[in-house]
Protein backbone atom coordinates (compact mmCIF):
# COMPACT_ATOMS: atom_id res chain seq x y z
CA UNK A 1 0.00 0.00 0.00
CA UNK A 2 1.52 3.30 -1.04
CA UNK A 3 1.36 6.41 1.08
CA UNK A 4 -0.65 8.12 -1.63
CA UNK A 5 -2.64 5.11 -2.69
CA UNK A 6 -6.35 4.98 -1.94
CA UNK A 7 -7.04 3.99 1.65
CA UNK A 8 -10.70 3.36 2.30
CA UNK A 9 -13.36 2.72 -0.34
CA UNK A 10 -12.48 0.10 -2.94
CA UNK A 11 -13.18 0.60 -6.64
CA UNK A 12 -16.04 -1.89 -6.31
CA UNK A 13 -17.59 0.20 -3.55
CA UNK A 14 -17.34 3.36 -5.64
CA UNK A 15 -18.84 1.61 -8.64
CA UNK A 16 -21.69 0.32 -6.49
CA UNK A 17 -22.50 3.81 -5.26
CA UNK A 18 -22.43 5.08 -8.84
CA UNK A 19 -25.02 2.48 -9.77
CA UNK A 20 -27.13 3.50 -6.79
CA UNK A 21 -26.79 7.22 -7.49
CA UNK A 22 -28.18 7.05 -11.03
CA UNK A 23 -31.63 5.69 -10.09
CA UNK A 24 -31.94 8.28 -7.31
CA UNK A 25 -31.26 11.11 -9.77
CA UNK A 26 -33.66 9.63 -12.31
CA UNK A 27 -36.43 9.27 -9.74
CA UNK A 28 -36.01 12.86 -8.57
CA UNK A 29 -36.35 14.05 -12.17
CA UNK A 30 -37.29 17.71 -12.48
CA UNK A 31 -37.42 18.04 -8.70
CA UNK A 32 -33.68 17.34 -8.31
CA UNK A 33 -32.65 20.99 -8.60
CA UNK A 34 -35.21 22.10 -6.04
CA UNK A 35 -34.21 19.27 -3.73
CA UNK A 36 -30.53 20.17 -3.86
CA UNK A 37 -31.34 23.83 -3.29
CA UNK A 38 -33.40 22.97 -0.25
CA UNK A 39 -30.69 20.72 1.17
CA UNK A 40 -28.16 23.51 0.69
CA UNK A 41 -30.29 25.82 2.81
CA UNK A 42 -30.69 23.46 5.76
CA UNK A 43 -29.31 26.11 8.11
CA UNK A 44 -32.59 27.99 7.68
CA UNK A 45 -35.87 26.45 8.75
CA UNK A 46 -37.18 25.46 5.35
CA UNK A 47 -40.21 23.15 5.27
CA UNK A 48 -39.83 19.58 4.08
CA UNK A 49 -40.94 19.41 0.42
CA UNK A 50 -44.25 17.60 0.06
CA UNK A 51 -42.76 15.51 -2.73
CA UNK A 52 -40.50 13.88 -0.15
CA UNK A 53 -42.92 13.22 2.67
CA UNK A 54 -46.41 14.09 3.78
CA UNK A 55 -45.34 14.35 7.43
CA UNK A 56 -42.19 15.90 8.92
CA UNK A 57 -39.73 13.07 9.74
CA UNK A 58 -37.23 12.90 12.57
CA UNK A 59 -34.84 15.79 11.94
CA UNK A 60 -31.62 13.87 12.60
CA UNK A 61 -32.65 10.95 10.41
CA UNK A 62 -33.80 13.36 7.72
CA UNK A 63 -30.49 15.22 7.62
CA UNK A 64 -28.48 11.99 7.56
CA UNK A 65 -30.70 10.61 4.84
CA UNK A 66 -30.22 13.73 2.74
CA UNK A 67 -26.47 13.51 3.31
CA UNK A 68 -26.53 9.93 2.01
CA UNK A 69 -28.49 11.09 -1.03
CA UNK A 70 -25.99 13.85 -1.81
CA UNK A 71 -23.03 11.50 -1.36
CA UNK A 72 -24.66 8.96 -3.66
CA UNK A 73 -25.27 11.52 -6.39
CA UNK A 74 -21.72 12.86 -6.11
CA UNK A 75 -20.14 9.43 -6.36
CA UNK A 76 -21.07 9.16 -10.03
CA UNK A 77 -18.83 12.08 -11.06
CA UNK A 78 -16.22 11.17 -13.72
CA UNK A 79 -12.55 11.80 -12.98
CA UNK A 80 -12.34 14.76 -15.38
CA UNK A 81 -15.51 16.53 -14.18
CA UNK A 82 -15.48 20.26 -13.46
CA UNK A 83 -17.88 22.43 -11.47
CA UNK A 84 -21.12 22.64 -13.40
CA UNK A 85 -21.07 18.95 -14.24
CA UNK A 86 -24.42 17.36 -13.17
CA UNK A 87 -22.76 14.82 -10.86
CA UNK A 88 -20.99 17.62 -8.98
CA UNK A 89 -24.15 19.65 -8.37
CA UNK A 90 -24.53 17.95 -4.98
CA UNK A 91 -21.07 19.06 -3.80
CA UNK A 92 -22.09 22.59 -2.78
CA UNK A 93 -25.18 21.54 -0.77
CA UNK A 94 -23.13 18.78 0.89
CA UNK A 95 -20.59 21.33 2.12
CA UNK A 96 -23.44 23.56 3.31
CA UNK A 97 -24.87 20.62 5.21
CA UNK A 98 -21.51 19.94 6.84
CA UNK A 99 -21.59 23.50 8.18
CA UNK A 100 -25.19 23.54 9.38
CA UNK A 101 -25.03 20.02 10.85
CA UNK A 102 -21.48 20.17 12.18
CA UNK A 103 -22.57 18.91 15.59
CA UNK A 104 -23.59 15.54 14.11
CA UNK A 105 -20.46 13.32 14.10
CA UNK A 106 -22.06 10.57 12.02
CA UNK A 107 -23.19 12.93 9.27
CA UNK A 108 -19.81 14.68 9.23
CA UNK A 109 -17.93 11.38 9.03
CA UNK A 110 -20.11 10.20 6.13
CA UNK A 111 -19.65 13.49 4.28
CA UNK A 112 -15.87 13.41 4.83
CA UNK A 113 -15.76 9.84 3.52
CA UNK A 114 -17.62 10.85 0.34
CA UNK A 115 -15.31 13.83 -0.21
CA UNK A 116 -12.26 11.61 0.34
CA UNK A 117 -13.47 9.12 -2.26
CA UNK A 118 -14.17 11.92 -4.72
CA UNK A 119 -10.96 13.91 -4.22
CA UNK A 120 -8.72 10.83 -4.27
CA UNK A 121 -9.90 9.77 -7.70
CA UNK A 122 -8.07 12.52 -9.60
CA UNK A 123 -6.27 15.83 -9.16
CA UNK A 124 -9.02 17.44 -11.23
CA UNK A 125 -11.71 16.39 -8.77
CA UNK A 126 -9.53 17.38 -5.81
CA UNK A 127 -9.30 20.89 -7.26
CA UNK A 128 -13.07 21.11 -7.70
CA UNK A 129 -13.51 20.15 -4.05
CA UNK A 130 -11.06 22.85 -2.99
CA UNK A 131 -12.63 25.51 -5.21
CA UNK A 132 -15.92 25.34 -3.33
CA UNK A 133 -14.31 25.94 0.05
CA UNK A 134 -14.06 22.36 1.26
CA UNK A 135 -10.65 22.91 2.87
CA UNK A 136 -11.93 25.36 5.48
CA UNK A 137 -15.08 23.28 6.03
CA UNK A 138 -12.98 20.16 6.62
CA UNK A 139 -10.64 21.90 9.04
CA UNK A 140 -13.58 23.18 11.10
CA UNK A 141 -15.06 19.69 11.09
CA UNK A 142 -11.75 18.23 12.27
CA UNK A 143 -11.62 20.72 15.11
CA UNK A 144 -15.21 20.05 16.13
CA UNK A 145 -14.70 16.28 16.16
CA UNK A 146 -11.00 16.02 16.93
CA UNK A 147 -11.58 12.92 19.09
CA UNK A 148 -13.38 11.03 16.31
CA UNK A 149 -11.12 8.71 14.36
CA UNK A 150 -13.36 8.13 11.34
CA UNK A 151 -14.11 11.77 10.51
CA UNK A 152 -10.47 12.81 10.88
CA UNK A 153 -9.20 9.79 8.98
CA UNK A 154 -11.33 10.71 5.95
CA UNK A 155 -10.59 14.44 6.30
CA UNK A 156 -6.83 13.81 6.23
CA UNK A 157 -7.33 11.74 3.10
CA UNK A 158 -9.06 14.71 1.43
CA UNK A 159 -6.30 17.11 2.49
CA UNK A 160 -3.68 14.72 1.13
CA UNK A 161 -5.42 14.66 -2.26
CA UNK A 162 -5.85 18.45 -2.28
CA UNK A 163 -2.21 19.03 -1.26
CA UNK A 164 -1.03 17.12 -4.34
CA UNK A 165 -3.48 18.78 -6.75
CA UNK A 166 -1.94 22.22 -7.44
CA UNK A 167 -0.04 25.18 -6.03
CA UNK A 168 -3.34 27.00 -5.51
CA UNK A 169 -4.69 24.12 -3.46
CA UNK A 170 -1.61 24.05 -1.27
CA UNK A 171 -1.95 27.80 -0.73
CA UNK A 172 -5.53 27.29 0.44
CA UNK A 173 -4.44 24.73 3.02
CA UNK A 174 -1.65 26.91 4.41
CA UNK A 175 -3.74 30.08 4.54
CA UNK A 176 -6.59 28.24 6.30
CA UNK A 177 -4.10 27.17 9.02
CA UNK A 178 -4.25 23.58 7.88
CA UNK A 179 -0.79 22.69 9.19
CA UNK A 180 -1.61 23.28 12.89
CA UNK A 181 -4.86 21.33 12.52
CA UNK A 182 -3.18 18.44 10.74
CA UNK A 183 -0.50 18.27 13.41
CA UNK A 184 -3.08 18.36 16.23
CA UNK A 185 -5.09 15.53 14.69
CA UNK A 186 -2.01 13.44 13.92
CA UNK A 187 -0.75 13.86 17.46
CA UNK A 188 -4.08 12.80 18.98
CA UNK A 189 -4.48 9.77 16.67
CA UNK A 190 -0.83 8.80 16.68
CA UNK A 191 -1.43 5.05 16.25
CA UNK A 192 -3.89 5.17 13.33
CA UNK A 193 -1.78 4.11 10.31
CA UNK A 194 -4.02 5.43 7.52
CA UNK A 195 -4.41 8.82 9.18
CA UNK A 196 -0.66 9.05 9.82
CA UNK A 197 0.09 8.07 6.22
CA UNK A 198 -2.31 10.59 4.71
CA UNK A 199 -1.48 13.37 7.15
CA UNK A 200 2.25 12.87 6.71
CA UNK A 201 1.85 12.81 2.94
CA UNK A 202 -0.09 16.09 3.03
CA UNK A 203 2.61 17.74 5.17
CA UNK A 204 5.30 16.40 2.83
CA UNK A 205 3.57 17.93 -0.21
CA UNK A 206 3.35 21.29 1.57
CA UNK A 207 7.03 21.18 2.53
CA UNK A 208 8.25 20.12 -0.91
CA UNK A 209 6.10 22.34 -3.07
CA UNK A 210 5.30 25.40 -0.96
CA UNK A 211 7.72 27.71 0.79
CA UNK A 212 4.87 28.90 2.99
CA UNK A 213 4.05 25.29 3.78
CA UNK A 214 7.65 24.57 4.77
CA UNK A 215 7.70 27.60 7.05
CA UNK A 216 4.36 26.60 8.60
CA UNK A 217 5.64 23.12 9.48
CA UNK A 218 8.95 24.51 10.75
CA UNK A 219 7.22 27.07 12.99
CA UNK A 220 4.60 24.67 14.35
CA UNK A 221 5.40 23.85 17.98
CA UNK A 222 5.54 20.08 17.46
CA UNK A 223 5.36 19.99 13.68
CA UNK A 224 8.71 18.28 13.18
CA UNK A 225 8.03 15.70 15.88
CA UNK A 226 4.60 14.85 14.50
CA UNK A 227 5.97 14.58 10.97
CA UNK A 228 8.77 12.22 11.99
CA UNK A 229 6.33 10.15 14.07
CA UNK A 230 4.20 9.60 10.96
CA UNK A 231 7.27 8.30 9.15
CA UNK A 232 7.99 5.87 11.97
CA UNK A 233 4.43 4.55 11.72
CA UNK A 234 4.80 4.17 7.94
CA UNK A 235 8.01 2.21 8.48
CA UNK A 236 6.27 -0.11 10.93
CA UNK A 237 3.30 -0.61 8.62
CA UNK A 238 5.46 -1.00 5.47
CA UNK A 239 3.85 1.99 3.76
CA UNK A 240 5.74 3.99 1.14
CA UNK A 241 6.81 7.39 2.48
CA UNK A 242 9.38 8.43 -0.10
CA UNK A 243 8.15 12.00 -0.36
CA UNK A 244 8.19 12.35 3.43
CA UNK A 245 11.90 11.46 3.47
CA UNK A 246 12.55 14.00 0.73
CA UNK A 247 10.54 16.59 2.64
CA UNK A 248 12.43 15.91 5.86
CA UNK A 249 15.72 16.45 4.06
CA UNK A 250 14.48 19.70 2.55
CA UNK A 251 13.29 20.84 5.97
CA UNK A 252 16.71 20.11 7.50
CA UNK A 253 18.54 21.85 4.64
CA UNK A 254 16.33 24.94 4.84
CA UNK A 255 16.32 25.13 8.63
CA UNK A 256 19.52 23.52 10.02
CA UNK A 257 18.48 24.40 13.56
CA UNK A 258 15.74 21.77 13.24
CA UNK A 259 18.24 18.91 12.89
CA UNK A 260 18.47 18.60 16.66
CA UNK A 261 14.69 18.19 16.95
CA UNK A 262 14.69 15.72 14.08
CA UNK A 263 17.39 13.74 15.86
CA UNK A 264 15.52 13.77 19.17
CA UNK A 265 12.42 12.49 17.35
CA UNK A 266 14.47 9.58 15.92
CA UNK A 267 14.39 10.90 12.37
CA UNK A 268 18.06 11.60 11.69
CA UNK A 269 18.51 8.21 9.97
CA UNK A 270 16.54 9.62 7.01
CA UNK A 271 18.87 12.58 6.50
CA UNK A 272 21.54 12.23 3.81
CA UNK A 273 24.31 13.51 6.10
CA UNK A 274 23.63 10.72 8.59
CA UNK A 275 25.70 7.53 8.31
CA UNK A 276 23.66 4.62 9.73
CA UNK A 277 25.13 1.62 11.48
CA UNK A 278 25.19 -1.74 9.71
CA UNK A 279 21.97 -2.81 11.42
CA UNK A 280 20.19 0.43 10.59
CA UNK A 281 21.40 0.24 6.97
CA UNK A 282 19.98 -3.27 6.62
CA UNK A 283 16.64 -2.13 8.04
CA UNK A 284 16.51 0.85 5.69
CA UNK A 285 17.33 -1.37 2.71
CA UNK A 286 14.54 -3.77 3.64
CA UNK A 287 12.04 -0.92 3.83
CA UNK A 288 13.26 0.46 0.50
CA UNK A 289 12.79 -2.93 -1.16
CA UNK A 290 9.21 -3.02 0.05
CA UNK A 291 8.53 0.53 -1.09
CA UNK A 292 9.77 -0.32 -4.55
CA UNK A 293 6.96 -2.83 -4.91
CA UNK A 294 4.18 -0.26 -4.39
CA UNK A 295 2.80 2.59 -6.45
CA UNK A 296 5.07 5.61 -6.34
CA UNK A 297 3.81 8.38 -4.12
CA UNK A 298 1.79 11.07 -5.83
CA UNK A 299 1.52 9.07 -9.08
CA UNK A 300 -2.28 9.13 -9.07
CA UNK A 301 -2.77 12.56 -7.59
CA UNK A 302 -0.05 14.79 -9.00
CA UNK A 303 -1.59 17.40 -11.28
CA UNK A 304 -0.64 20.59 -13.07
CA UNK A 305 0.35 23.48 -10.87
CA UNK A 306 -2.53 25.73 -11.86
CA UNK A 307 -4.22 27.93 -9.32
CA UNK A 308 -7.54 27.40 -7.61
CA UNK A 309 -10.13 30.13 -7.97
Amino acid sequence: MSQNGSIGDTEDAVARRCRLGAPVAAQAGDDLGALLGWVGATGALHPVPETISGTPPDEEKLQRGLCTLLCSLMSAAPADASLGHPELESLKPLLAMMKSQRADPVLCADACAALATLASRSAQLAKQVARLGAVKTLLLTMRAHIKKEDANEHACRVLRAVSFASDGCRKLIVEAHGVPMLCAVMKRHSLLPSLQSDGGSALAALILHSEAGLEAVAKEKEGVEVFVASMLICTREHVDFTSSKQALQKLADARPELVKRITMANGKKWLCSFQPSDGEAAETAAVADHEGEGTSEGQRLAGPGDGVA
